[in-house]
């Protein structure tokens, strides 16, 4: 109308959408929706559920995400895969070629955002898009299955190193990988991942666990300290002497904020800490025992595998030598001899390792060494590595 002002153009960054479709009508409804999004980087292309599947193992989630299971034999099962890979935050809407309504109730009890049969039209295509966004808890809010993944680090000693594992493996997956990522710091007095990341610690993870009532999304929020785009740290620094038992109740009910938002949690806890938290042991998917190539520490690997194997008989456990070879120390053999268990990784006694833990720059940028090591672990938790991150269109393009 004349004399309005027009409203300003956006300068957000545009937010990346993609669809993977069976069928060239629905791929030109999808287009033409991805069009009317405002401020949105799109892509569309041929495929199905399982396309997306290997595509995003490979590249960062969209925003929301469009994608066919027309045909699929086992849909349920697909989104379960989908799920390992996508990040919590990416928005689902699935494609079908049946309207049945069973199928639609068990997608929304999954976490998908929006069911919709084909032939798809642009009006509900554009209303469930912009639903999405109009929505950003809506991701956030489904069941299990859309959580991020939970990885617990647990030093066996004091020394053994937890803290460097956690802190590379995070830094590898926010900076390398483009993942999102929570690293979770429970060593409230001696911990030191703030100190290798460069970075203050802060009160807020005390708060949080001295009072869980308050925690929601805000406080969190408020909470995390940004080391970067993709990474979050929540650590603090309790006076010496504090000798407080962590409250399991208040770790889980942060850890669940954590997993709603981001792809990936990993959790540093020292032995003192850990061998109190037996629902986060529960819980977690993955359990990373770090130990250094000494005869207690061999003892130590027993014990822990077997209180697991009590509480998560069903974990994935990655059981890593660090500092191996150091002088005076056992051999990988005589190690897991003594333990009872092999050796899942080695980590050798590196001194660019050590630099790095001391200068605040994670070591796995520079350290072939020390990627080399961690490879396997890295590959279980994600599948296949890209390691020159791209944008988005043109990494599903293959360029």
């Amino acid at each position: 109308m004349p004399g309005e002002t027009p409203a300003p153009a956006s300068t957000a960054a545009p937010e990346a959408v993609a669809a993977f479709l069976g069928d060239k009508e629905s791929m030109a409804v999808v287009r033409e929706c991805f069009r009317q999004l405002e401020n949105a980087e799109p892509y569309v292309g041929s495929g199905s559920i399982t396309t997306a599947i290997d595509a995003l193992a490979k590249t960062p989630s969209p925003r929301i995400l469009l994608v066919d299971i027309s045909g699929i034999a086992d849909p349920l099962a697909q989104v379960h895969r989908l799920a390992d890979v996508c990040d919590p935050s990416t928005a689902v809407v699935v494609v079908g070629d049946r309207n049945d309504v069973v199928l639609y109730r068990n997608m929304k009890d999954l976490g998908i955002v929006e069911y919709l049969f084909k032939p798809l039209t642009l009006d509900l295509t554009l209303r469930a898009c912009r639903a999405c966004r109009a929505d950003p808890g809506a991701a956030a809010s489904a069941v299990d299955g859309r959580k991020g993944k939970l990885v617990t680090i647990i030093g066996v000693r004091g020394g053994a190193g937890s803290t460097t594992v956690a802190v590379n493996m995070a830094s590898y997956f926010a900076t390398q990988l483009s993942r999102d990522v929570a690293l979770l710091d429970l060593d409230l007095v001696g911990g030191d991942a703030a100190l290798q990341l460069d970075v203050a610690a802060s009160d807020g993870l005390h708060e949080a666990l001295a009072h869980p009532d308050r925690i929601d999304e805000l406080f969190v929020t408020r909470a995390a300290i940004k080391v970067g785009p993709k990474l979050h740290l929540f650590a603090a620094t309790e006076p010496l002497g504090d000798t407080k038992i962590l409250d399991d109740q208040a770790i889980m009910k942060l850890l669940g904020y954590l997993q709603q938002r981001h792809r990936y949690v990993f959790v540093d806890a020292p032995v003192t800490a850990g061998i109190h938290l037996d629902r986060l042991i529960a819980v977690s998917g993955t359990i990373v025992l770090v130990a250094e190539p000494s005869l207690i520490a061999a003892r130590e690997i027993g014990r822990w595998q077997d209180k697991i194997a009590t509480l998560r008989p069903a974990a994935n456990i990655c059981r890593i030598l660090n500092k191996a070879g150091e002088p005076g120390g056992l051999s990988t053999s005589d190690f897991a001899a003594a333990s009872g268990h092999p050796v899942t990784l080695t980590i050798p006694a590196d001194a660019e390792i050590l630099r790095g833990a001391n200068s605040g720059i994670p070591a796995i940028t520079d350290s072939a060494a020390l990627r080399r090591a961690l490879g396997p672990l890295i590959r279980d938790l994600t599948g296949e590595i890209d390691s020159e991150p791209r944008s988005l269109l043109s990494r599903m393009l293959g360029k």
